[in-house]
Formats: C-alpha cells, sequence, structure tokens
C-alpha cells in the first residue's frame, strides 16, 4: 500500500517506483558537526593538503592580501574553508568565520563583518584573556567609535532625509548639515581604517600570522550584496597583516557583476579586488 505524502508524514515518497517503496528520505541532509579537536577526520577529498598550502602562503605575509578560491557549485568550499577556519582557531590564530549569505539581508556588509570579528574576538577573550583580552578590548573601543558611527551615518544620510518634508528656511542649513555629514563620514572611516591596522598589527605580533578573514557563500547572495561585500574588503580592510580568503564560484560571480554593472569588462574588474586566485581542483569522486 502506497503512503501518501501527508503533513504527519512528509519525508515520504507517495509512489513506488518498479515495485520498490521508498521511505524515510530525508529531504535534506543535516549540516555534519566539525570536531573541534580533528576538523579533518572526515576529508575524504584529502583537502588538508591544499590548507596547508594556503597557511604557508600566509603565515609570514605582512601586507594586505585578498585571495578568491574559486571553485565551482559542489566542489566542496564550504566543508574546505570551515574546517580551515577551526584548524587556524586550534592553532591559536585568529581566524574569522563570515557566511555572507546568512546577512545579505542587511543593508551594509560592513556592519555584518565588523559584527563578526567583533565576536570573535569577544569569544576568544573568554577562552584566553592572557593573550587577547587586550586587543579585544581595544578592537570594541574602535568599533564603538568609528564601526558603529559609520553604519549610523551611512543609514542617516541615504535614508533618513526627506527631501519633501524640507523647510524653505532649512535649504541653506541643509547643504551645510550634509557637507558635515559627508565629514564626519570620511573621518569615522579614517579612524575605522586605522583601527583595524592596530588591530592586525597586534595579532600578527602575537600569533605571527596575519588576522585571516574567510568569507563563505557569497556566490549565495543577491548580486548587489555579493558586489557591496568584496568592495568593502578593499575599501576599508586594505591594510597590513590582513588576509581575506573568499569562497566564489567565479563565473557566478562574473554574472553578479554583469547584473550590477551592465556589459563591462567583468575579468578586468575584478582584477581590481582579488591579489590571488586559488583553484580548489575537482574532488576525486572514487575516494568518496
Amino acid at each position: 500500500m502506497n503512503r501518501e505524502l501527508t503533513d504527519k508524514n512528509p519525508r515520504r515518497i507517495s509512489k513506488p517506483k518498479h515495485g520498490i517503496h521508498y521511505s524515510n528520505i530525508p529531504v535534506s541532509l543535516d549540516a555534519k558537526r566539525i570536531p573541534d579537536n580533528d576538523p579533518w577526520r572526515d576529508d575524504l577529498y584529502k583537502r588538508k593538503e591544499y590548507a596547508d598550502q594556503l597557511y604557508n602562503l600566509l603565515k609570514d605575509q605582512e601586507h594586505s592580501i585578498v585571495l578568491a578560491l574559486d571553485g565551482a557549485w559542489g566542489s566542496g568550499k564550504s566543508f574546505f574553508l570551515q574546517r580551515w577556519h577551526t584548524d587556524l582557531a586550534n592553532a591559536g590564530l585568529l581566524s574569522v568565520y563570515f557566511n555572507a549569505w546568512k546577512d545579505d539581508f542587511f543593508a551594509n556588509p560592513l556592519v555584518s563583518m565588523i559584527g563578526q570579528l567583533n565576536s570573535t574576538l569577544a569569544d576568544k577573550a573568554k577562552s584566553n584573556p592572557t593573550r587577547w583580552q587586550e586587543i579585544a578590548s581595544g578592537a570594541k573601543t574602535v568599533f564603538a567609535k568609528a564601526g558603529l558611527a559609520l553604519g549610523a551615518q551611512c543609514l542617516r544620510h541615504f535614508m533618513g532625509i526627506d527631501l519633501s518634508e524640507v523647510k524653505i528656511e532649512d535649504v541653506e542649513t541643509s547643504n551645510e548639515r550634509i557637507l558635515n555629514e559627508y565629514k564626519n563620514l570620511i573621518a569615522s572611516r579614517e579612524r575605522l581604517r586605522s583601527g583595524i591596522t592596530d588591530l592586525a598589527s597586534s595579532v600578527f605580533k602575537t600569533t605571527g600570522c596575519c588576522l585571516v578573514f574567510i568569507v563563505d557563500e557569497i556566490d549565495r547572495c543577491r548580486p548587489t550584496y555579493a558586489i557591496e561585500v568584496i568592495e568593502r574588503i578593499k575599501h576599508l580592510f586594505d591594510v597590513p597583516h590582513v588576509a581575506f580568503i573568499v569562497g566564489v564560484d567565479k563565473q557566478q560571480l562574473m554574472q553578479s557583476v554583469k547584473a550590477v554593472y551592465g556589459n563591462i569588462d567583468v575579468r578586468q574588474y575584478l582584477l581590481r579586488f582579488f591579489d590571488l586566485e586559488f583553484h580548489l581542483p575537482a574532488p576525486d569522486r572514487t575516494l568518496f
């Protein structure tokens, strides 16, 4: 007898195929928990060797670097980046994992990235206050004075002014107010860059490695948000001792750029933001 697909039994297929009845087939698989003490335990495709190559590239890196980890959908970018993030953290380094797709409902990706960095530092300070408390406290002060002000000014400037409600007597002062807000915006941006520079320098002195910021799932985001993320990375985090590893499906990202900017030289445009490309090879399916 066939089992119908019902609310009480949402994971059963109603019609048997070739006389065989399938049941209890999950619609999706739950994400596997990554063992903290052995993140590469289920590394059937031998990805750890690529993680070691990237670490050797970054460990003595003193300049800013943005690297595109290129791989097609299903090639295992998230598997690789999540486990490498855990591996770096286990080694006592500062690795920040940012899932861009989870936060693409925010208007300003900068707020999300700063929030994730601050959260990671707070966790580090709890687990090892002797090593991280001073760095975390200094970063929190910078973000409070510059990062949050930057986001608030952006929202107020671009969304908080309704020209239809401006009175005639306010016209002369409105231009001055907008100019002052612009000056404050620039000042906040520079304070933020300066604070990130000092933070990254402290991390490098403490760990012997740059601050590693991993950005994942960017090619699942809406096109405008994906472009804003890589633009914020280059404009605000282009400081010494900071390395961004951005997991991308380059072909998909190129389509996002075209959706935002039209028919432009997409490859040349992306060269402005990525210093290096690392192609994640297709997995050997026979190993699985």
